[in-house]
């Protein structure tokens, strides 16, 4: 659950001693060396070395072109989530107003879009689509609505429908029930699912973009693959890792933390993510 894996982390934060905090640092330096020390005796078509991967990696940070590249990515990221956390939300709500609905989001509709691989989901893009923004973009949301919609739907299963009814007494509509009782009940596992969303996202666009897309980081791997140039494939990789990291930090982690808090006093308590 969110808020015992916050707890935990902050408890871990306190207690975890230097010694061990020394010991990771110093199996990070040992790999750097391990790998520095296996490079010098194969060929950078094969395994380059770390300060090859790491020439390329800050272009990332300065070169025009890589720069664009990571922006399309982001943005693509960006908006598969939000949208995917939209669709996944609007489906999980509906029984609610109509309960017959059940049975089609929950039997039907999700476990057919969950059961295609993220493969065929890339390629089928590609087919419908051809290669474009919207291609990478459909793949990523199709991929993406399953889990969100499962999260959303936990928590809708949770809601205190006492509130609810005591609601229906003050008013009919349903409109206003939702967005002033049912949406902030929510919030919690709505912020827990654009979370994972997002995690899932920045892995999924280096598939999505290697089949489908004219920019991006998927595209800038495929042509360092095909160059020859792994250096750079290994740092396109690891700078996904760095914008994921990034990106949670920075946004998604003090949104779950608010949200978090609010479900602590309200006694809500989201989906493990």
């Amino acid at each position: 659950m969110v808020n015992q894996m916050l707890a935990n982390r902050e408890m871990l934060k306190v207690h975890t001693p230097k010694s061990a905090r020394l010991i990771a640092d110093g199996f990070l330096v040992a790999v750097l060396v391990i790998w520095w020390y296996a490079a010098k005796g194969l060929p950078a078509y094969v395994l380059p070395g770390p300060v090859d991967v790491m020439s390329n990696l800050l272009r990332f940070g300065y070169d025009p072109e890589m720069l664009w590249h990571l922006g399309s990515t982001g943005a693509r990221v960006l908006g598969a989530v939000l949208i995917s956390t939209f669709l996944g939300t609007a489906f999980a709500v509906l029984p609610l107003w109509w309960p017959w609905a059940s049975e089609i989001v929950e039997n039907r509709i999700q476990p057919f879009v969950n059961a295609i691989p993220s493969i065929g989901w890339a390629i089928i893009g590609v087919i419908w689509f051809d290669v474009s923004n919207f291609a990478v973009m459909f793949v990523q949301v199709a991929i993406l609505v399953p889990f969100c919609l499962v999260n959303v739907t936990v928590g809708i299963r949770q809601l205190d429908l006492e509130i609810i009814e005591m609601g229906r007494s003050f008013t009919r509509t349903n409109s206003i029930i939702f967005f002033k009782l049912v949406l902030p009940l929510l919030m919690p596992f709505i912020a827990s699912s654009l979370r994972m969303a997002l995690g899932m996202a920045w892995k999924l666009s280096l598939v999505s973009e290697l089949f489908g897309a004219s920019s991006g980081l998927g595209f800038v791997m495929l042509n360092a693959q095909e160059s020859g140039n792994i250096a750079l494939v290994i740092a396109t990789c690891c700078t996904v890792v760095i914008a994921y990291v990034a990106s949670d930090r920075l946004i998604m982690t003090p949104i779950t933390e608010y949200f978090s808090g609010r479900s602590r006093k309200g006694r809500i308590i989201p989906v493990n993510q």
